[in-house]
């Protein structure tokens, strides 16, 4: 069951979502989150890809961008295989 401080939590973050237009504001809290509260996660990122192109990507540290510059360069792991 979750915690009455992590609903506090997801409540303030879903607020931003609903008020904001501007992803490159908002997804920095959205992997802040995840990041405090998915068990073993320490870094996290998300890269915002359009027809094939890699167009930014936000990260919670230079170890998560430098993972994900990596597996885009190399076209290795599920992200690229993704896009």
């Amino acid at each position: 069951m979750y915690g009455p401080m992590l609903l506090a939590s997801f409540a303030d973050l879903a607020k931003q979502l609903i008020a904001s237009d501007d992803l490159g504001e908002v997804l920095p809290q959205v992997l802040k989150y995840s990041v405090g509260t998915v068990n073993g996660c320490e870094h996290a990122s998300v890269t915002l890809v359009h027809s094939g192109r890699s167009l930014d990507t936000v990260a919670t540290s230079p170890t998560a961008a430098e993972l994900d510059d990596l597996a885009f360069g190399t076209g290795l792991g599920p992200r690229p295989e993704a896009c």
